[in-house]
Formats: structure tokens, C-alpha cells, sequence
């Protein structure tokens, strides 16, 4: 079993380790955020996911990555041999990833978007006065 499967223990190289995979896969039946397929995203890897709450709006309904139902292993074993066999939708999914990280949840952009909410607010005070 060692061949197959490596218990890592705690890393801080998650970037590095996603990057060198060729699909991310999340089963889950529940995901607040889904912020490790944000990570995933991020490191350009494509993404294939349970259709849950948290996930489906990180992969925008299936935009930025391919969302299955969820308990649905057929569903799921689909996607993951048409993925496999697919070098151009990996590429397109992986590109795209990228893209949405970097407009949702760049630290700079959110930065801004807080700065315009409280300018805004700011101002509106201002008006009330």
C-alpha cells in the first residue's frame, strides 16, 4: 500500500503539491467555502466537484471546473476518465482556475472592494449630516 498511498504529515509546500497534479477531486457531501478548490484553482489544477453548497459558486455552475452530483460515484468516475482524456479542457479549466482566483479572491482585490464599501458608506454618512 505504500506505492499507493503516502500520509504527508504536515506541509507547508501545498502550493508546490497541488501544482504537480494533473486534477483536483472533491467528494464531499458539504463544503462551507470549498477553499481547498480555491487552493486547487490557484495552483492551475482543474477541478472536478460534488455539486455542493460553497463549491458550486467557487466553479461558478460548472464554468470553472466540472461539478457532479453529489453520492453519485458513476457521475463522478465519469468526469474524472473524461478529464484524464481531455489535455485541452484540462488546460481551458486550469487557465480559467486561475483567472477567477485571481479576480475573487486575490488579497489586493478584496482590499479594494472593502476600501469602496467603506468609502461609499463614508460618504453616505457625510450626506446625512
Amino acid at each position: 500500500m505504500k506505492d499507493k498511498v503516502q500520509f504527508l504529515g504536515i506541509r507547508s509546500d501545498i502550493p508546490w503539491l497541488l501544482s504537480q497534479a494533473d486534477m483536483f477531486v472533491l467528494s464531499s457531501d458539504y463544503e462551507g467555502f470549498g477553499l481547498v478548490v480555491a487552493e486547487a484553482m490557484a495552483a492551475g489544477v482543474p477541478v472536478i466537484a460534488t455539486a455542493v453548497a460553497g463549491v458550486t459558486e467557487i466553479l461558478e455552475d460548472g464554468k470553472a471546473g466540472i461539478l457532479v452530483p453529489p453520492k453519485d460515484k458513476d457521475a463522478l468516475a465519469r468526469a474524472i476518465v473524461e478529464l484524464a482524456c481531455d489535455e485541452k479542457k484540462r488546460a481551458e479549466l486550469s487557465e480559467y482556475g486561475r483567472k477567477v482566483v485571481k479576480e475573487r479572491f486575490d488579497i489586493r482585490n478584496t482590499v479594494k472592494q472593502y476600501e469602496k464599501l467603506y468609502l461609499s458608506l463614508l460618504e453616505k454618512q457625510t450626506k446625512w449630516r
